[in-house]
């Protein structure tokens, strides 16, 4: 059952651009988000980005690259195998934040199912965004 995003996303943008390395079998995820506030100059409160990444794939674990000056990362976690990170933030602003993260193919699974990735406020948790993504036919091969 696929999640119904219009009812998750809420006072955050969410971006994710995906490439795929055939070649040593690489996921490249770029994960944006930006908070939109009811006011101007509000910002969030802590916030925690969730990406779980697809069957057979599991994160790099050197590989996290924060690549916004504005909100540095405070802290992150790999959990269930490597299979989710966590990246937590002090608080998100209207700016865009960004960061690379890298994840290989370590078994061919099939069928698929569909990954996803996820921004809330730990404070507000009904202040969300969550966007789903899948793994090009050619990583399967």
């Amino acid at each position: 059952m696929a999640v119904d995003e219009r009812y998750i996303n809420n006072y955050f943008q969410l971006t994710l651009d995906r490439y795929y390395e055939k070649s040593d079998y690489t996921l490249i995820l770029k994960v944006c988000t930006s908070f939109v506030p009811n006011l101007s100059a509000e910002r969030s409160s802590k916030a925690m980005i969730e990406v779980n990444f697809p069957n057979g794939f599991a994160a790099n674990k050197t590989s996290l690259l924060n690549l916004s000056d504005a909100n540095p990362i405070t802290n992150y976690e790999l959990q269930y195998n490597r299979t989710t990170l966590l990246v937590y933030y002090a608080s998100i602003g209207t700016e865009w934040t960004c960061f690379n993260m890298t994840a290989n193919r370590l078994l061919k699974v099939a069928p698929q199912r569909k990954a996803y990735v996820l921004v809330h406020d730990i404070l507000k948790p009904e202040y969300r965004a969550i966007v789903q993504y899948g793994v090009p036919p050619e990583a399967m091969n």
